[in-house]
């Protein structure tokens, strides 16, 4: 989960550009939570009481009861990793932004323009050094009886596999089987976070993947998963999806 603010006294701006700004998030399959704060002491007071509470913060400028430099401020006073993207509807403010460590400016009245490329830099980056973490119950390898709490990033999760009516996880730590799971919702969550749907009984994290062929999905560690034929355009068209928002096409 990505929690976002936006913050910004305008309320008309705020209704209008926000479904945008949903959009261009939606392309990248992450889940997000937005809040927004039409007062910029507002967003300082519950940023304090929260920390670390937001991941990505797009914040106005020009605002009257605490302009955004000195919200920056505050907010970088409190913690230094979140990210920070500017917008304002004068664009000569963008020379003196950049001692606030943000990734991003957004002209306001050129906003579209310049948002995608702001959205995709910001999500690579939140994804590089903040893996989701999941959590699992798994069969313990030497006891089966004993369940075990299993905690790991998303990015170390390679496939899940269901062999005989049992759900296994592969990882780069290993091979786990799942505890009282459903396929289905493995299936369900997962699709949601950039894994391909490549068999009624498999399902990889497309981060492994390095080639799709006919019948069969190739790993950046050698090993080669089996697909079904009527979902192979569907896998390769999400696979080069991937590729063009990574910016390797």
């Amino acid at each position: 989960m990505i929690n976002i603010a936006f913050c910004d006294d305008d309320n008309y701006f705020l209704k209008s550009v926000l479904p945008v700004i949903h959009a261009e998030f939606k392309k990248y399959k992450v889940n997000i939570n937005f809040k927004e704060y039409q007062s910029g002491k507002k967003l300082v007071d519950e940023f304090r009481a929260n920390i670390p509470y937001f991941d990505i913060i797009f914040l106005d400028i020009d605002m009257p009861d605490m302009n955004g430099k000195i919200v920056a401020q505050k907010l970088r006073a409190l913690d230094k990793n979140f990210k920070l993207i500017f917008m304002t509807a004068y664009e000569h403010e963008a020379l003196n932004m950049f001692q606030h460590d943000i990734i991003g400016f957004l002209p306001k009245n050129n906003l579209k323009k310049y948002l995608g490329d702001t959205v995709k830099r910001v999500v690579k980056k939140i994804k590089e050094e903040k893996p989701e973490i999941q959590f699992f119950q798994v069969y313990g390898e030497k006891n089966a009886d004993k369940i075990l709490e299993l905690k790991l990033p998303l990015n170390n999760i390679i496939y899940f596999e269901v062999i005989n009516r049992e759900i296994y996880m592969y990882t780069v730590y290993g091979k786990f089987r799942l505890y009282h799971y459903k396929f289905s919702d493995i299936v369900r969550k997962f699709i949601a976070l950039e894994f391909l749907d490549i068999h009624r009984t498999c399902i990889v994290n497309a981060k492994f993947v390095i080639s799709v062929g006919e019948t069969t999905v190739y790993l950046d560690n050698g090993q080669e998963l089996i697909m079904s034929r009527r979902k192979r355009k569907q896998v390769l068209d999400s696979f080069l999806d991937d590729i063009y928002r990574e910016g390797q096409l």
